[in-house]
């Protein structure tokens, strides 16, 4: 578990980091009105979790990451490109990351790799 507060938004995301010491790492985005909380059986499921490390995270105005009055997509995918950048990649240098995104979060990770090519 944990909690990144050094955006450069200066808000907080809450992520978890399911560390089974396999495979290159799996980023999952939650949608509209959900929470991290939404994809932790499907990590834990020995078809993914054989394979990756997985990264759960609570986009801004879900779960417990913090309230802002403004959550656009392109703010989320900077959100997210940062994260990937101050925590993942520190963790899994050498490899890419993986990202997968359910109904908003998938518009957060195509707007994402849009904005971030280098993703």
């Amino acid at each position: 578990f944990g909690l990144l507060n050094k955006l450069k938004s200066g808000i907080a995301l809450e992520y978890t980091h399911y560390d089974f010491k396999r495979g290159r790492p799996l980023l999952v985005h939650h949608g509209l009105m959900g929470n991290q909380k939404n994809f932790r059986s499907l990590v834990q499921n020995d078809h993914i979790s054989r394979h990756c490390d997985s990264f759960l995270i609570d986009c801004r105005n879900h779960g417990k990451s913090a309230r802002t009055e403004s959550h656009t997509v392109p703010e989320m995918a900077a959100d997210l490109y940062e994260f990937i950048k101050k925590v993942v990649v520190p963790r899994y240098p050498s490899r890419r990351v993986s990202l997968m995104g359910h109904s908003m979060g998938g518009r957060v990770i195509m707007a994402s790799t849009i904005l971030f090519p280098e993703l």
